[in-house]
């Protein structure tokens, strides 16, 4: 059924001359149309003969002519279907077709509303569950959420090792709340127009708000820094900083991790900002919070020794 465009993993990009052979009583009439799949399935190669196109269209009204649009909705659906098939009855022969195409997917699922659910199902991911090694679907995921878990959290990251090691995953891992690994320059693209599956929101992790379930919260009864020193730490940071953070504050989700930067709105443009980053030249990364672990040893050291008026400049190194 699939004859794959050589292209780049993880790139939009396919050969130029894409499209499928369209042929009318077995003459050619356009070597490669590009109308009788939506883009995002623009890797599929094949032939297509109509007996129900004149032999005489023209390039200039092929594009309007109305047997055009039944054979895209036919086509459409009749490749859907077939992937979903393959999704369901090999999995291990889908993986492989889902790690060089799945990127096209996710384009679908951006950008073809009318054909999002189903698209939804054929989507996988990397999650902490699988530690980056294997894949899942967001129907396993939500079958594996806890009782009080409300939304289908994921990170996004340039690359599995990075947010593996994400700050924002503390409050996670203890609880072991699976948080969905996305690495793909176009997955900001995708979260931003698929704001929820099976009734749940989906939620980025790099969320100054983030509402978390019950066993998730982080311990209360750990050590932590007095008050009257930490506010201390704030202002010191805040002046060394400057206008290179938005603010500084306390961080009430980080267990781990000394401190992490959050963004200050939430929304689309939170999401794009990696997306944006890779196809914007001029693109400048918005400001974010710093938030700071007042239970980490590290910050309870530089609060002390900020109110000590001891060692500052190592503080402010």
């Amino acid at each position: 059924l699939f004859i794959p465009s050589t292209r780049e993993r993880g790139s939009l990009r396919v050969r130029p001359d894409y499209g499928l052979r369209l042929y009318t009583r077995k003459i050619l009439i356009q070597e490669h149309n590009k109308e009788l799949l939506p883009e995002y399935l623009r890797f599929v190669e094949g032939v297509v003969d109509s007996e129900d196109l004149p032999l005489n269209v023209s390039r200039e009204t092929i594009q309007n002519n109305p047997v055009l649009r039944q054979l895209k909705k036919a086509l459409t659906t009749r490749v859907q279907k077939e992937i979903k098939t393959l999704s369901e009855q090999d999995e291990a022969k889908y993986v492989r077709f889902w790690e060089q195409f799945g990127i096209f997917i996710k384009e679908g699922v951006a950008t073809d509303f009318g054909g999002q659910d189903a698209l939804v199902d054929l989507l996988r991911f990397h999650s902490s569950k699988s530690n980056g090694d294997g894949w899942t679907t967001l129907k396993s995921y939500t079958e594996r959420m806890k009782e009080d878990q409300k939304a289908i959290y994921y990170v996004i990251g340039d690359s599995l090792k990075s947010v593996a090691r994400s700050p924002h995953l503390d409050y996670f891992r203890k609880p072991d709340v699976e948080v969905l690994y996305l690495t793909d320059p176009i997955d900001g693209f995708m979260t931003a127009m698929l704001r929820e599956y099976s009734g749940k929101p989906l939620q980025n992790v790099d969320d100054a708000n983030l509402g978390l379930p019950k066993d998730a919260q982080p311990d209360a009864e750990q050590e932590t820094t007095p008050q009257a020193e930490f506010d201390q730490l704030v202002a010191h940071v805040k002046q060394v900083l400057g206008d290179r953070v938005k603010d500084v504050r306390a961080a009430h989700t980080l267990v781990d991790s000394p401190a992490r930067l959050v963004s200050a709105d939430d929304g689309l443009d939170r999401d794009l900002q990696l997306f944006r980053r890779l196809t914007e030249e001029s693109f400048t990364a918005p400001i974010k919070i710093l938030e700071l672990n007042r239970s980490h040893p590290m910050i309870r050291e530089m609060a002390q020794r900020i109110s000590e008026n001891r060692d500052g400049d190592l503080v402010d190194s």
